[in-house]
């Protein structure tokens, strides 16, 4: 076995460091690429994370835009329903309104036409009244106009009259002839036969 000299020592010695360094600078290399991918991965992790937020925030904002557009659409159809609301009210009121003037116009129209109807009555009672008044003056008129003297000395009155018989309360009419003395009493106009007659003293 061959022995080394010691200048083969040292140029295996130094061999040995160049290789122990390159070694040693490849594993930093190895390690600051390893770094650096780390690095890099965190930085596209990040940028993800980043952008994950941006996008979450920009679904907020629109869920927060969609919700406060609902919310004025629904206060707007809400506004509306009152109005219409408050209208049809102005509406039911106004014709309840409408509806209480015209049941007082008719209830002051029938009261007026009661009224003028109850005059009428009372002046057609007056009138009636009138009427059967002067019926009753032509006829006395008439009866003292039937007066006549059929002979010298002698007067006839005939015509119409009311009696009531004794133990009764029923008025009835009858045909009366007076000829001086005598009163009679007949059913009708054309009756001969008399159904009561008086002398008269």
């Amino acid at each position: 076995m061959k022995i080394p000299t010691p200048a083969e020592r040292a140029k295996a010695r130094i061999e040995a460091e160049r290789e122990k360094e390159f070694e040693t600078c490849l594993a930093l290399q190895e390690e600051e690429e390893r770094q650096a991918m780390i690095k890099a991965e965190k930085e596209e992790l990040r940028k993800q994370e980043e952008e994950e937020e941006a996008r979450r925030k920009a679904k907020i904002e629109q869920d927060i835009r969609l919700a406060q557009l609902l919310k004025k659409q629904r206060e707007h159809e809400q506004a509306k329903a009152d109005e219409k609301f408050a209208q049809e009210a102005e509406e039911r009121r106004r014709a309840n309104k409408e509806k209480r003037l015209q049941e007082h116009y008719k209830s002051q129209a029938w009261r007026l036409e009661h009224e003028m109807s109850k005059e009428q009555m009372l002046h057609e009672k007056e009138e009636e009244k009138k009427r059967g008044e002067e019926a009753k003056i032509q006829e006395r008129k008439r009866l003292f106009s039937g007066m006549k003297a059929e002979q010298a000395g002698r007067l006839q009155l005939s015509g119409w009259v009311s009696v009531q018989a004794a133990g009764t309360v029923t008025w009835r009419r009858r045909w009366y002839t007076f000829d001086e003395k005598i009163l009679k009493l007949f059913k009708a106009q054309n009756v001969c036969s008399p159904l009561l007659f008086f002398f008269i003293s």
